[in-house]
């Protein structure tokens, strides 16, 4: 069975002293104490602790300011691994990590058929835990995918904005035991995730991501927690009325579909006059990144309507930040472009491009995998930056309340 906090049985101040050795920290013995405000001995009794259960091991050592050796504790092998998949329609990404931030693999595949690509996915993560037997215990396994991950209330079931649950298939195909919880969540939000903990957004308490491409959505992160509203759909942000104007009428999806990448393509196909038009959307940019003047105004006139839809997410949510995403917010001419427009508007913001591209979703599917796990381990402690949900079963400590 997956240890939780109850079956490994830590005493309080072990716990304490884990949920200070977050994953790929490095710390001693002296930096703990004065932390936790803890004693040398109770200290030196926790790390004893935690050493024997396999949670904690010592690194090496570091030459103190009164030329005493003071070692060096980071998590160990007993605190074992974590798996993130991102599913997509014709594709996924893979990613195995020590809980202590040591990649394992990292994969992707491609294939049209989405049964056989979900095939090809449930092989590689068995094969993973074939082949990482060796590194503790799979702690759990987050999935990333492109729909919304409904909460479980009465709301949701009658709700036709919301998708059919549908999910407990999916958890079933990749559910390898039943102590090790899979958890589902929407990839954009994955995606905030991953820039929360090691990306654009480090260090950020409140921020938006955007992700623009095919398709527009947003991951909002408030508090240092990722926010998914009463039933699951918050940063939907596809759902926003297009046109906003007298008479118009309420079209689901139109603004997205004016703001994704196959209408952009089009309507610089309408407005050409130079020659033969890009055929592709990385074309446009890269026309546009050498001055050409059609290309240029393309790309200009798409910022504005990206930041227009910044500007409704920042005058609900008041972020400190926004990172861009997705196939054309990551491109690099976006991000100064939308900030340089918001500026007019008087919105003085930093825009931030995504720092992991096509991966973030994966990465946050792991992170996600990394939170369940260091919460099941010490509780309330680890300030999780996530609600696992039904998903995660009966394992986590009752002293750990969800949020939303």
């Amino acid at each position: 069975m997956a240890p939780s906090s109850r079956s490994v049985g830590l005493s309080d101040s072990a716990r304490a002293v884990l949920a200070a050795i977050t994953p790929g920290r490095q710390v001693t013995r002296p930096e703990l104490g004065r932390e936790l405000a803890l004693s040398k001995p109770t200290v030196s009794a926790a790390i004893a602790e935690l050493e024997g259960a396999g949670l904690v091991s010592n690194t090496g050592s570091v030459q103190g300011s009164l030329g005493r050796a003071a070692s060096v504790y980071a998590l160990g092998p007993g605190a074992g691994w974590t798996l993130g998949l991102d599913l997509g329609a014709s594709h996924f990404e893979l990613q195995a990590q020590g809980l202590d931030g040591s990649e394992l693999r990292s994969l992707s595949s491609a294939d049209r058929s989405a049964p056989a690509l979900r095939r090809r996915a449930a092989a590689a993560v068995r094969q993973c835990t074939t082949d990482f037997a060796g590194h503790g215990p799979l702690r759990a396994v987050g999935i990333a995918v492109p729909r919304i991950v409904p909460t479980p209330t009465p709301a949701t079931l009658a709700d036709p904005w919301l998708p059919d649950a549908g999910l407990d298939d999916l958890v079933a195909e990749f559910r390898l035991r039943s102590d090790v919880p899979v958890l589902p969540e929407n990839n954009v939000n994955c995606a905030a995730l991953a820039e929360l903990q090691s990306g654009a957004a480090v260090g950020q308490t409140n921020f938006v991501y955007l992700q623009v491409g095919l398709r527009i959505g947003m991951g909002l992160v408030l508090n240092g927690r990722l926010i998914r509203g009463d039933r699951g759909a918050a940063g939907e942000i596809a759902r926003l009325p297009f046109p906003f104007a007298p008479g118009s009428t309420y079209r689901p999806d139109a603004f997205e579909h004016y703001v994704g990448s196959g209408s952009l393509l089009q309507r610089a196909h309408e407005t050409w006059t130079d020659g033969a038009p890009p055929p592709t959307v990385p074309a446009l940019f890269e026309l546009a990144a050498s001055g050409h003047r059609g290309a240029v105004a393309v790309v200009q006139a798409h910022a504005r309507d990206i930041a227009n839809a910044a500007l409704a997410v920042v005058a609900v949510t008041d972020p400190a930040l926004i990172v861009l995403g997705g196939g054309v917010g990551q491109n690099e001419q976006m991000a100064p472009a939308v900030e340089r427009v918001l500026a007019e508007y008087g919105v003085e913001i930093p825009i931030r491009t995504s720092a992991f591209g096509d991966r973030a979703s994966v990465r946050g599917a792991t992170s996600i995998a990394g939170d369940y796990a260091m919460t099941t381990l010490v509780g309330g402690r680890y300030p999780a930056r996530v609600d696992f949900g039904t998903w995660a079963g009966d394992q986590l400590p009752p002293e750990v309340t969800p949020g939303r």
